[in-house]
């Protein structure tokens, strides 16, 4: 399920593909919470840093309110969690996903083909 995250103050964070197993949990209990992984260079510094600040394991906390909007429920997320969920895995609108998918497939293009030159194939 595609859901958009807000702050605390609605202020729209990111948008989240949830598993079937968290949208479970939240409207049962209306909260859950997701672990964060780090990108390659805050692992890198995390690893430098004491365990005790807590660098290694990151989670968000996100709690969900029901909004009854012309008889029908909808679940609003909100995270007070808010730098920590700016890591999470964005999901894309579809309108967004074309244009990802070509870019990442020119990215891959261009990365090949200066493989192939480095390598003296071109």
């Amino acid at each position: 399920m595609r859901v958009v995250l807000y702050a605390q103050d609605m202020e729209p964070i990111t948008v989240l593909e949830l598993h079937e197993f968290a949208v479970r949990h939240l409207q049962q209990y209306g909260i859950v919470s997701l672990a964060v992984l780090l990108p390659p260079l805050m692992s890198a510094i995390a690893a430098m840093e004491p365990v005790d600040k807590g660098l290694y394991c990151k989670t968000v906390c996100i709690t969900s309110e029901t909004l009854i909007l012309r008889g029908e429920e909808h679940m609003l997320l909100f995270t007070a969690d808010e730098e920590s969920a700016m890591l999470l895995e964005s999901a894309f609108l579809p309108g967004q996903r074309r244009g990802l998918h070509e870019k990442q497939r020119e990215a891959f293009a261009q990365g090949f083909l200066h493989a192939l030159h480095r390598m003296g194939q071109i």
